[in-house]
């Protein structure tokens, strides 16, 4: 492996010549994603405008404008990544890697499943896991490997040398944040700079690739579906555990309001239940009798 000096030196001559190919193929992707997007919206407004229920006409143009900025976007990244790996022009990267958007999305899901696996595992085996596997999109768009074979390859090249490549990471990552904090023209200078990241992550991947040459990928796929697994129920529960938090606070926000008014806790009990769906039958007869005393309250003429 090159020393840290070196690394630096290579990745900054690589950023300094593929610069102006990038660019371009960042604004290319980032205008073409931005009108992908837009249009499906056009469209609802002026279907909206011509009758159709707005719900129905936003929420279809919604739903198609999402899809394709999704996919614009993921494109965009692998046309990116395909310029600097593999030093290609900017009409090149771009059409080259128009084919190959789908793999590049399935393994970034794959990477995504399970680094997400392991940060619910405690977090320690997100990180270790996110830096074993962080070069397979990277494998994918050089043509190397693909989907799972290049996870695998991923985890031989950087088991061996993984605390160099995660403090390298690290390194790459810290500099490509560093105009963000300066004040004022930060906001400015980072998305020039933000290639760097791309540019050494594919530098050291590279040279992880060079040092070695005959590393031996092994199978990972049972390992892989685990993590998925374990990523999937995570948010699931997660998601679980966000609605049963509000709907304890819908209900105590609501019990309050019901024993301010006066009510029995009782009575007060029973309608939350009727409006949670969990009431029994004697909690139903008490919330019906309560609404049909105060509907005769309320009716009563003077």
């Amino acid at each position: 492996m090159p020393s840290y000096k070196d690394w630096l030196r290579a990745s900054w001559d690589d950023y300094v010549r593929r610069w102006p190919t990038l660019m371009a193929v960042a604004g290319v992707g980032g205008a073409a994603t931005l009108l992908g997007a837009f249009l499906p919206l056009l469209a609802a407004l002026l279907a909206s405008s011509m009758g159709v229920e707005t719900w129905t006409a936003f929420g279809l143009g919604g739903s198609v404008a999402l899809g394709v900025g999704f996919w614009l976007s993921t494109w965009t990244q692998a046309a990116i990544l395909r310029a600097v790996v593999c030093d290609e022009g900017t009409a090149e990267a771009l059409s080259r890697s128009w084919e190959m958007t789908s793999a590049f999305a399935w393994v970034l899901c794959l990477f995504m499943l399970a680094a997400g696996g392991g940060f619910y595992l405690l977090l320690v085996p997100g990180i270790l896991l996110g830096v074993l596997f962080f070069f397979a999109p990277v494998y994918q768009m050089s043509g190397e490997a693909e989907g799972m074979r290049a996870m695998e390859l991923s985890w031989a090249r950087v088991r061996p040398r993984m605390g160099e490549a995660g403090l390298r990471l690290s390194a790459a990552g810290l500099i490509t944040m560093a105009p963000s904090w300066i004040p004022f023209v930060g906001w400015l200078i980072a998305p020039f700079w933000s290639p760097f990241g791309i540019v050494a992550s594919a530098r050291l991947a590279r040279d992880l690739r060079d040092a070695a040459p005959d590393a031996q990928p092994p199978r990972l796929g049972a390992l892989v579906a685990g993590l998925s697994l374990v990523c999937a129920l995570g948010v699931g529960l997660s998601c679980w555990g966000g609605l049963r938090a509000y709907s304890r606070l819908r209900e105590a926000a609501l019990s309050g309001n019901l024993f301010a008014a006066g009510l029995d806790q009782e009575t007060g009990n029973a309608l939350i239940a009727v409006l949670s769906g969990t009431a029994s039958e004697g909690q139903r007869q008490k919330a019906f009798d309560f609404a049909v005393v105060r509907s005769s309250v309320i009716f009563t003429a003077p």
